[in-house]
Parts: C-alpha cells; sequence; structure tokens
C-alpha cells in the first residue's frame, strides 16, 4: 500500500494538480500478479484539472472545455479489479462540494442548450462501472438553460432529490426522484426520465411536476421559448398579477419535436387553477397607439387555465369587470386555439344595470370609433349581455368586438 500527504502531480508543459491526501493498495495473487485493489484521494480541484484536458479522447476534450467545470471532489474513494493492463473500476463513491459548470453554447438554429450551467451544486455519489446514483443538495445556486426560458438565468434556493445515471455506448439515461425545488415564490415537486442517443443529444423527456402554489409571474417565467414569443409576451402583460394553485405539468416526447404540435408527436399539458388574478385583455403595451379608453379588464378573476400543445383554455370563470362591477358575469371563458396564430376569443354573458354597460363601453376604444355618439346618453333597468372579443395577439391593434343587450322589464 501506498500513501501520499499532500500530493502534488506534475507532468511535462502541464502545471500541477494538488490532490491533498491519496493512497492506493494493491492485492497479488499467488502467482504475484496484480489482481485488484483499492484507492482513496481526500480532495480534488477540478479547476487545476483543465491543464489536464487534452489527455483526454477528443470528445471529451472539447466538453470539458466548454463546460469549464468547477469545485471539489471529497473523499473520493475505488476499488478495482485487474491489472496495469486491464485495469477496471469496479466501484466508486465521492462528495462534491460547490459544483458548477457552464452551459453548452446554443446557436440560432438550435436555440436550445444540450445541458444548462449551475453554480453551487452538492452532492453525493457511488456507482459500479457505469452505472452511478446519488442524491443531491443545492442551495443558493443557479440555473443557467440558454434557450430553454426567456431568462435563462433561475436562482436556485433549496433543490433536493435522489437520482441515477446509467452510461450506454449509444446514450444516457437519467431518472430524478422526489425532487424537490424551492425558491422565494414557488416550491415544485417532481420526477423525471430523460434519455438520450449520439443522433439525438437533446433525448426522450418524461416529466411530471407539481406546485401548490406560487405568483402567476413566476409561473409565467418559466414559459419554456419554443413557445411563441407574442404569446409569451402577451401572457406576462395581460396577467400582471394574481396567483396559480394546483398547477400540475407533463412534458413527455423528445425534446426535438417540443412542443409537439401534433397528436401522437408527445404529450405538452399544464393545468392549474388561477385566484385574484387581474386579467387585461387588451394591453395598452403592446398597442402601437394606445389613444384613448380600454379594453375591459377582468378584477379577482378565479378559474382553469390549460394549456395543452399548441392550444390554451380559460375557462369555468368567476370574475367582475373593472368598468362594471355592478354586472354579474354567470359565463365567462377565453381560449386562444393555435398557438402559432394567436387569437384570444373572449366570450362573456351577464346581466345587470344597463347604466353599468353604458359605462363600460364609455370607457373603451369602441367609444372613439362610434365617434363618442353615447356621451351624453343615461340609461336605468336590467338588461342580459353578450360579448365577444377577438384579440389577435400580434396585432393586438385589429382587436374586434361584437355582442347584444336585452332589456329586461
Amino acid at each position: 500500500k501506498w500513501s501520499l500527504q499532500q500530493a502534488v502531480v506534475s507532468a511535462p508543459n502541464v502545471p500541477s494538480w494538488s490532490i491533498g491526501q491519496a493512497s492506493l493498495s494493491m492485492r497479488q495473487n499467488p502467482q504475484q500478479q496484480i489482481e485488484g485493489g483499492d484507492g482513496y484521494i481526500d480532495h480534488i480541484d477540478l479547476a487545476s484539472l483543465a491543464a489536464w484536458k487534452d489527455w483526454l479522447p477528443d470528445p471529451w476534450s472539447a466538453t470539458w472545455d466548454q463546460a469549464a467545470p468547477q469545485g471539489q471532489l471529497k473523499q473520493l474513494k475505488w476499488q478495482y479489479v485487474g491489472g496495469l493492463a486491464d485495469l477496471k473500476v469496479q466501484s466508486w463513491q465521492a462528495q462534491a462540494v460547490n459544483l458548477g459548470w457552464q452551459p453548452a453554447s446554443s446557436t440560432k438554429s438550435k436555440p436550445l442548450a444540450t445541458w444548462p450551467g449551475v453554480t453551487g451544486l452538492s452532492a453525493q455519489f457511488e456507482g459500479t462501472g457505469r452505472q452511478f446514483k446519488g442524491v443531491v443538495d443545492w442551495q443558493s445556486g443557479e440555473l443557467n438553460w440558454p434557450g430553454l426560458w426567456a431568462e435563462p438565468r433561475q436562482n436556485i434556493d433549496l433543490f433536493q432529490s435522489d437520482f441515477s445515471v446509467v452510461l450506454g455506448d449509444e446514450g444516457a439515461r437519467v431518472e430524478v426522484k422526489s425532487a424537490q425545488l424551492r425558491s422565494q415564490q414557488a416550491r415544485v415537486d417532481f420526477r423525471l426520465v430523460w434519455n438520450n442517443t449520439q443522433t439525438a443529444p437533446l433525448g426522450h423527456l418524461d416529466l411530471q411536476a407539481d406546485m401548490a402554489f406560487a405568483p402567476v409571474g413566476q409561473v409565467l417565467r418559466w414559459l419554456p421559448t419554443p413557445l411563441p414569443e407574442s404569446v409569451r409576451q402577451y401572457l406576462k402583460l395581460a396577467l400582471p398579477q394574481g396567483e396559480v394553485r394546483q398547477t400540475h405539468a407533463r412534458v413527455l416526447g423528445r425534446l426535438d419535436d417540443f412542443p409537439f404540435k401534433k397528436p401522437g408527436m408527445g404529450e405538452f399539458h399544464i393545468s392549474t387553477q388561477l385566484a385574484k388574478v387581474r386579467y387585461v385583455t387588451v394591453p395598452k403595451a403592446m398597442l402601437e397607439s394606445p389613444g384613448s379608453g380600454e379594453w375591459p379588464t377582468l378584477q379577482d378573476l378565479s378559474g382553469d387555465l390549460v394549456f395543452d400543445r399548441m392550444s390554451v383554455r380559460l375557462s369555468k370563470v368567476k370574475a367582475r369587470v373593472a368598468q362594471a362591477p355592478g354586472i354579474v358575469w354567470p359565463v365567462l371563458e377565453a381560449q386562444i386555439k393555435n398557438l402559432e396564430q394567436a387569437n384570444v376569443e373572449l366570450r362573456a354573458e351577464g346581466k345587470g344595470p344597463l347604466g353599468e354597460a353604458l359605462t363600460l363601453w364609455k370607457s373603451m376604444p369602441l367609444n372613439d370609433m362610434t365617434d363618442r355618439v353615447l356621451n351624453g346618453a343615461r340609461a336605468q333597468g336590467l338588461a342580459e349581455y353578450k360579448m365577444n372579443l377577438s384579440i389577435p395577439v400580434e396585432n393586438t391593434e385589429q382587436t374586434q368586438a361584437k355582442g347584444n343587450v336585452l332589456m329586461l322589464g
């Protein structure tokens, strides 16, 4: 058995590499041949390994160069079998402390990075051969995934999970179980299975996630960038405040095909319950010429919001219209049938004072479009109302409205 204290490894033209304490033992058979043994290294500074990357095979060297890993591996232990000619690591274990690496590069044609960047990750690993598993304890770190979100950097207050990895000849398989993600605004529990091949590096994902509560703005930040930018912008501006509850998300399929436009390609589904939401049906920030008047704003909205592949639906809505709070709307719903040609179709049926309906009309751009002919009008009594809005998300200037009024009594 050999042991080293404060070992430093060096080679010609390569900076030295500090590995702290280290030991190596060998077993011999009766023929005095080495048949196995074990080893131990107190710690390895990953950043110091960069100078040795050229000793790796070309694909691994290029990946190391791009990822630029940092942090420390501690308490690295391994057992091996065979001699110098046929040595094979049988099992190993290690601790990772303050681990970090850079994300893969992305391009205009392939905007989603193959792997994310992280900082501040700690974990425990153990493995046999080409399989390993462990526990992640990630606190006060950052996840950076270009191409997945419009804001690729996400702060991680706490992330804990069990995981396992199998490395095959054609690709890898990663399973994450009992995962818990915590931030200042949300708590997410999820599990996933991901695998890839050399011909499909983005791989196949099977993800299920649940979130009990979060501000609506946080959920909108997590909408993936493969969804049209105009839709993500509209939702961000149209839903400036409120809460989401009992959110469930499901993604199943090849990530190259996300968001799975056609049935059979895969599954992308998010369902959530809205509460205390303010819904600005036509945000002024999306109008080239805002002008006077505002389209209806729904206050204290609650209801079910569902993303299903390339469609969005808002149903079972209860809300009041800010410009006409006295009108009750037993029917309120909205949908976008196709996110690629996003058009919000809002349908409402209500009942209430005719005077408030007149106030609503006067507050909308329709009043200017009709030369304000009803500005001097007064009204009393009750009426039933039907209103439909059609809002082209990429050209909200072309918003159309239609409806009718039925006088009561």
